[in-house]
């Protein structure tokens, strides 16, 4: 059975061989900062010993960089990454006053957990609410449904002298493999009546992106795109085997000089503690310009053990494993 991948991936990036910095990526969806209350109705909900389990297994991941995905607040954040360590970048926080959210409740983020110790001096951070763009459809029972989805944030870091800008994002759910573009109406994977305002919006978001990437590198910039894509980005389909619009989308080849990489390159991963589980198909992604080519192997990206009990309920799910390294010279 293949089932939908969203977990972590973790990246170390060996600047120099006494001192790293390692960058991951987690999905932790509708994450909220009380114990046993979920974030909206159909939200997981997480006890006291779940909370200390996702503590206990994030400390164990050593990360200086991370970008989250489903963060309601700083609050939620902090559960798993606690303020003596980390800054809290991208999502709202509540008002110590008096406990009440400074945002919107019920909504969740991209963010970053940054260490305050770390190997890396924190040159920018942003947020990019262009990503927040509000999603439309008729829902099932013929209502109107207009949602915003989770603004981008972005972190510009340096270490040892290498500059990168790195993105967090959580995209549209509803469309991991129909036709984005091109749809003739004898393709078997164009988009359905159910899902084709996923398909639409999740298109707009690859645009978007696409913009982004392509201003940063007008720039000269370096970058690393991280979350949540909701897309399997390594398909391939037909006897052409053609890839996924998505990645068609921002590797087009313009402009000429860009030239985008991905990871995990696998179509499916297993990543049960005793690997008996079944396959799961990568959703979560980073992708990445080739100037960082000396720093990334994308074929590093491997899955890494995960404690069956988290992956319960939808608490959070799959982590992966990626080594940033500084190849010799």
């Amino acid at each position: 059975m293949m089932r939908v991948f969203i977990g972590v991936f973790v990246l170390v990036w060996a600047a120099t061989a006494q001192a790293g910095v390692t960058i991951g990526s987690w999905h932790l969806p509708a994450l909220h900062h009380e114990d046993d209350v979920p974030l909206v109705a159909s939200s997981p909900r997480r006890s006291a010993e779940d909370f200390s389990m996702l503590n206990a297994f994030a400390a164990s991941l050593e990360l200086d960089i991370v970008a989250l995905q489903g963060v309601a607040t700083q609050d939620a954040a902090h559960r798993l990454f606690p303020k003596t360590d980390y800054w809290i970048h991208g999502a709202p926080k509540l008002d110590p006053a008096t406990g009440e959210l400074k945002g919107v409740r019920g909504r969740t983020y991209a963010a970053f957990a940054l260490r305050k110790r770390s190997a890396f001096e924190v040159i920018a951070v942003d947020t990019l609410p262009a990503f927040a763009i509000e999603h439309i459809e008729v829902g099932s029972g013929d209502e109107t449904i207009e949602r915003a989805l989770p603004s981008a944030a972005s972190v510009t870091i340096d270490s040892e002298g290498e500059t990168i800008t790195l993105l967090s994002v959580h995209f549209q759910p509803g469309c991991p493999n129909e036709r984005l573009i091109l749809q003739d109406k004898n393709d078997r994977r164009r988009a359905k009546d159910s899902n084709r305002y996923a398909c639409r919006t999740l298109l707009a978001q690859a645009l978007l992106l696409e913009n982004w990437i392509e201003q940063q590198h007008a720039f000269g910039r370096s970058v690393i795109v991280l979350g949540e894509f909701n897309r399997h980005l390594n398909s391939l389909s037909g006897r052409g085997r053609v890839p996924d619009d998505f990645w068609v989308v921002l590797s087009d080849g313009q402009p000429e000089s860009l030239v985008l990489r991905k990871g995990p390159s696998e179509l499916s991963v297993n990543c049960s503690q005793n690997n008996n589980g079944s396959d799961s198909i990568p959703t979560q992604f980073m992708v990445f310009d080739a100037s960082l080519d000396p720093l990334v192997d994308p074929a590093s990206i491997l899955p890494i053990p995960f404690p069956e009990n988290l992956r319960r309920n939808g608490l959070a799910q799959c982590p992966m494993v990626l080594e940033l390294f500084r190849r010799p010279p």
